[in-house]
């Protein structure tokens, strides 16, 4: 079997606003490299809730205060809140004092009062609660605009915990080395392995379709191809392009299983590796190759979402126009 692997030049464009412009028929830059995203939070969000071990023994502030997991904090008495560091200052300052909070819970904006308590152990005042303010991951470019303006995942960036997308406040964009794979199986995923290098744009939306932003040093895969509607795409034979631990662009051979018109979201087709060397390097579809763009009949039907757990030669597809109607 032939591989055609593409190695992209890094070139540099113009600085600009993302706009967009991308429609079904418009031609764009077929993506399948790896990329990095650092992914910071509109507000922190809770992970979960704890005791703390005072001198009276174990209490949890959090829970008395009504609060739990993924709830997202935005302001606590007076200081909007963007980071845990935030928070950590205000316990300092505040010690047992009673604290008003505001927070998001399922898109609704909430209010209570947690009063810190002072953990035995460590000294310090404690909400007994675990916090974030960020995520980071490999993912997939999927296509490039002239412009620099590109698409990827092909789903969003949601909280591992509560499965929750998750409200970008800001999102940086790195190149990738690939560095190792753990395969797939059954029951396991899988995923890439690397290590995030230059920074080289941003992520400007994070929606249930895709992450878009602007990569300012994009890359050419030199590879181009017209942007088909859902009703071009058919069952039957396709190619993926993605970065393995080789760090070239690759294609793959699939097969385009069953389609699901109806499914407006990241789910719109099943899709089953049938390339026996992508199998024996990654065991089918792993994590960090969602995004992988789908070409099938010379043009960019969708891109690769999900693996199936219970056979992850498996795997959901998006509609490329599904990603353009979220852009």
């Amino acid at each position: 079997m032939v591989k055609k692997a593409i190695i992209f030049l890094m070139i540099i464009s113009i600085f600009a606003l993302p706009s967009f412009a991308a429609s079904v028929g418009d031609t764009v830059s077929v993506g399948g490299m790896a990329f990095g995203i650092k992914f910071y939070t509109e507000g922190v969000l809770v992970c979960g809730v704890s005791d703390v071990d005072t001198d009276e023994g174990n209490i949890s502030p959090g829970t008395i205060a009504g609060l739990k997991k993924g709830d997202i904090i935005t302001k606590m008495d007076d200081t909007v809140i963007t980071e845990v560091k935030d928070i950590l200052k205000i316990l300092k300052k505040s010690e047992s004092k009673p604290i008003n909070i505001c927070f998001q819970r399922e898109n609704k904006s909430k209010s209570t009062t947690v009063t810190p308590v002072r953990s035995a152990s460590e000294g310090g005042y404690k909400l007994g609660l675990w916090l974030k303010d960020g995520t980071a991951g490999i993912g997939t470019v999927t296509y490039i605009e002239d412009n620099g303006d590109f698409a990827g995942l092909g789903h969003g960036v949601c909280d591992a915990e509560s499965g929750e997308l998750l409200k970008l406040r800001k999102g940086k964009v790195t190149d990738v080395t690939v560095t190792g794979i753990k395969l797939s199986s059954q029951g396991d995923p899988g995923c890439l392995q690397g290590l995030f290098t230059n920074e080289t744009g941003f992520v400007f939306s994070n929606t249930v379709q895709g992450v878009f932003g602007k990569l300012e040093a994009h890359p050419d895969t030199n590879m181009k191809a017209l942007i088909a509607s859902a009703d071009e795409t058919k069952e039957g034979p396709a190619t993926i392009l993605c970065t393995l631990d080789d760090n070239i662009i690759c294609q793959y051979d699939i097969d385009i299983e069953k389609i699901n018109h109806n499914d407006s979201n990241t789910k719109n087709f099943i899709i089953k590796v049938t390339d026996e060397d992508l199998i024996e390097k990654t065991g089918g579809i792993v994590q960090g190759m969602s995004g992988s763009p789908i070409i099938q009949n010379g043009k960019l039907v969708g891109a690769v979402t999900h693996v199936l757990v219970d056979d992850p030669t498996k795997g959901y597809g998006i509609f490329i126009e599904n990603m353009l109607n979220a852009a």
